[in-house]
């Protein structure tokens, strides 16, 4: 298991040299759960349930949740897109307040430190994103509450990045207030796939 303080720590350092400060930086993992303590444990990815992590960190703290990086199973069957439900590319991003169907949330609206989100799109709707071509028509992404079944995300994402829990739950108001309490205007968001840094962490 690696702690999610040393993964994005590092992760950022290295691949963006971006140091972590008193700033809030908001964090998704594919491919990955929490436990108690905040260490990451892999798991084996199941379609359409809430298996990844999301969190916030900044130098001092960090808060660490459920959730999913990935469409549910109604926009993977039926997408808003014809060119099937969206998936969000790995990399940094920019990230600010926003309403999601009038509910307090986050919506991701840029690559750090410019440029369009890239994502791709699952066009055989079957759970499975084709990586063959970059989308950059990504703009309704956003980080918000989801369902209270751990195993169906449902129609809860069509490419947003959703904690597992409702928008009343204890999750997410902490989630939400921590960051809407906070002086900053913008987050960055890293979004990151734990199988391609777990061999520096699990020795």
């Amino acid at each position: 298991m690696a702690s999610v303080k040393q993964v994005i720590t590092d992760y950022l350092k290295k691949t963006y040299n971006v140091t972590l400060t008193t700033e809030w930086v908001i964090f998704g993992i594919r491919g990955c759960t929490p436990d108690g303590d905040g260490d990451l444990m892999e798991n084996t990815q199941v379609f359409n349930k809430y298996d990844d992590t999301i969190g916030i960190i900044n130098s001092e703290e960090r808060k660490v949740y459920i959730g999913t990086v990935e469409p549910g199973k109604k926009y993977t069957v039926s997408p808003m897109n014809a060119s099937g439900a969206f998936y969000l590319k790995n990399g940094l991003y920019l990230a600010c307040r926003a309403k999601h169907f009038g509910n307090d949330a986050f919506n991701i609206f840029a690559k750090y430190p410019k440029g369009a989100v890239e994502g791709y799109r699952d066009i055989s709707r079957k759970g499975k994103p084709d990586k063959s071509r970059i989308f950059t028509d990504g703009t309704g992404i956003d980080i918000h509450a989801g369902g209270e079944s751990l195993d169906d995300i449902g129609g809860w994402s069509a490419g947003c990045q959703v904690l597992y829990k409702t928008w009343k739950s204890k999750e997410w108001i902490e989630f939400r207030d921590t960051l809407y309490k906070s002086k900053q205007k913008t987050f960055l968001y890293c979004l990151l796939d734990y199988s391609g840094i777990k061999e520096d962490y699990e020795k």
